[in-house]
């Protein structure tokens, strides 16, 4: 998990538990350390008011990524209906592990080991991820490259290792 469990283990309640991760979010987000996968999935499971804000208002939705991002932690049926097609058309199931999950906090399943072309699309990205695994998934981050954009894509640990995940793969998803 890249937010620090000890970081965490401090607040003593809820609302100190959500301003905490809201805290560190902010601070680590300048220099791309805190994925925006875990941090509102942070704010999710501890039933934080700012998990409800960041959904309306997606302070963070910089790219198609994000957006979808914030359309599967936020709203999975969003989510489901913008990437049924491509999801379907090579092979993952997005169906969760328990199908009266409506969340879709489980990870899709690929039958096939993806390759890097699949992997540029942000719908496959954001399907890999798995609420339950957080420290499976990876995300990239940058601001550094000139005229560029910010860069920010993600994919699971097992994905992003055969793949060299890396900026320079994350500006094909541009």
């Amino acid at each position: 998990m890249y937010a620090d469990d000890h970081f965490l283990q401090h607040a003593s309640s809820s609302f100190s538990v959500c301003n905490l991760t809201e805290e560190h979010f902010r601070r680590e987000f300048h220099i791309g350390r805190l994925p925006l996968t875990s941090y509102l999935s942070q704010l999710k499971s501890a039933k934080c008011t700012q998990f409800e804000f960041e959904c309306l208002d997606r302070r963070f939705e910089i790219n198609k990524f994000t957006s979808l991002v914030y359309d599967r932690l936020c709203n999975a049926t969003v989510f489901k209906t913008k990437c049924k097609s491509i999801l379907n058309s090579i092979d993952v199931d997005f169906t969760p592990i328990h199908s009266s999950d409506e969340n879709f906090s489980t990870a899709a399943s690929s039958t096939v080991e993806l390759d890097s072309n699949k992997l540029l699309d942000p719908c496959v990205q954001v399907a890999l991820y798995d609420e339950d695994k957080q420290c499976d998934y990876v995300e990239i981050l940058n601001f550094e490259f000139p005229m560029c954009g910010i860069i920010w894509c993600g994919m699971d640990c097992s994905h992003a290792d055969l793949h060299n995940f890396s900026p320079w793969f994350c500006m094909q998803t541009q």
